[in-house]
């Protein structure tokens, strides 16, 4: 029996190998029919990246800053005087507000109203003294006038003695009273002329008393002018030191006061971007030879002063006042003065709060119009280098030379004239002269057409 299973076992081995040949001898025959596998010419492939057209746009360069609000004028009221205060302003306390030459405060004038009465006493007495060696000193010359004529009657008296002693006619005696007689006239007229000499001098004496009492009345009013205190501008009370009824000192400090109709901050600008504000070639001629209205020719720049003051935010505009005089050492940062007109007078109730002492400002410094530059955005720009598709849109790499760099574009200065095609995706593996599919990018372009002709800039 196990001998019949074997014999079976082996006649279906020799069974299956036939189909296995006829399929190998098929598979023959149809490869050498086939001839080989078809060839097909290699095709390029193109990367879809996103450009734009770089645009030429007439733009004014933006610089940001930022600085605290102090007041333009600051007065600090001292009195000049000392007395009691009589009276004071209404609403004399800090944070209150006042117009110009409004009185502040006014001291008892009596003590200064006496002097000025006693000195105006004084002067009058002095000017009756004048007035009376005026008069002795027009009588004394009238009275010289009369002794010389009688000194010349008194010498031709003597002359005819003289003669008629030699006659005989009269006596020596009488010689001798006419010799007296004209001795007393001449003694008369030196005594005369000594008195209207001396008269000169008294007359300088008393003009130098009464110019020293004219000084004292000039300083008396001075000081009676000085018991009211007025405001110089429209202001805000900071400080206030005094009540009604306290005795003051003279150099005593009052109060303290800011004006209201002018708020300035000043701006600290680095230096390597203050160029930005300055007329293209002009850099390099500041701080030579400069005064300030050389500098308000040269800095024509407009100014944005932003706040969020108690939650309300607000803008100011600002006008260009001054540089301060020196750059910072340590930061090389410049300060910008820019100046804000009628800060309270510009306030809006609940949307535009006054611009008070101690605010924080953003400022935006805008500068001169520069006309023609081609722009893209700063993130085209790699390692100095931005990607252009030629005419065949394969993407070259070009270098630049940047004008300035401002916010989220950059200004190119060589390099670029304006209308070629730029990638402004990440062209990352990027490869020279790769075929590219472009997709103009419209949202990028008008993006970067904004920050470049209105958007805030930045520092």
């Amino acid at each position: 029996m196990m001998k019949i299973l074997e014999l079976f076992n082996s006649k279906r081995k020799w069974l299956i190998l036939p189909p296995i040949l006829l399929g190998l001898a098929i598979t023959v025959m149809l490869v050498k029919k086939r001839g080989g596998p078809m060839k097909r010419p290699p095709t390029e492939q193109s990367r879809t990246l996103r450009v734009i057209q770089v645009p030429t746009l007439d733009i004014s360069p933006r610089v940001i800053g930022y600085g605290t609000a102090e007041p333009g004028k600051i007065w600090r009221a001292v009195a000049q005087v000392k007395g009691r205060v009589i009276s004071t302003y209404a609403n004399l306390q800090s944070g209150a507000l006042i117009d110009r030459d409004e009185e502040v405060l006014r001291i008892d004038p009596t003590e200064y109203e006496l002097t000025l009465a006693r000195l105006n006493a004084e002067r009058s007495q002095v000017d009756s003294q004048i007035a009376e060696l005026n008069t002795r000193s027009t009588n004394e010359v009238a009275s010289l006038a009369i002794d010389e004529k009688s000194l010349e009657v008194a010498v031709s008296q003597l002359d005819r003695s003289k003669g008629l002693v030699k006659k005989n006619a009269v006596s020596q005696v009488q010689v001798e009273k006419d010799e007296a007689s004209v001795l007393t006239q001449r003694q008369s007229i030196q005594a005369r002329r000594n008195n209207i000499s001396l008269f000169g001098s008294q007359r300088k004496t008393f003009q130098a008393n009464l110019a020293l009492i004219d000084a004292k009345i000039a300083q008396a009013k001075i000081d009676l002018t000085n018991t009211v205190i007025r405001a110089p501008f429209p202001a805000r009370f900071s400080q206030v030191n005094i009540e009604p009824g306290q005795y003051l000192n003279a150099s005593e400090q009052l109060f303290e006061a800011y004006a209201t109709s002018l708020a300035e901050v000043p701006v600290q600008i680095s230096a390597t971007r203050a160029h930005l504000l300055f007329p293209p070639g002009q850099t390099n001629t500041v701080g030579t030879e400069m005064n300030m209205e050389r500098l308000h020719k040269l800095v024509n720049i407009e100014a944005i002063v932003r706040a969020d003051s108690y939650g309300i935010g607000a803008e100011w505009q600002g006008r260009f006042a001054r540089v301060r005089e020196s750059v910072d050492v340590k930061t090389r940062m410049i300060s910008f003065v820019i100046a804000v007109d009628d800060p309270f007078a510009q306030a809006i109730p609940g949307r535009r709060p006054p611009l008070t002492k101690g605010v924080y400002c953003e400022v935006e410094l805008i500068g001169p119009l520069r006309k023609g530059l081609p722009v893209v955005p700063r993130s085209a720009v790699r390692d100095g280098k931005v990607f252009v598709l030629d005419e065949e849109q394969r993407l070259r790499s070009r270098a630049i030379v940047l004008d300035f760099e401002n916010g989220d574009y950059v200004a190119i200065a060589e390099g670029l004239t304006g209308g070629e095609t730029i990638v402004v995706s990440d062209p990352t593996p990027a490869i020279e002269g790769m075929l590219v599919d472009p997709v103009t990018d419209e949202a990028a372009l008008a993006q970067l057409t904004a920050d470049a002709q209105g958007a805030k800039g930045t520092d």
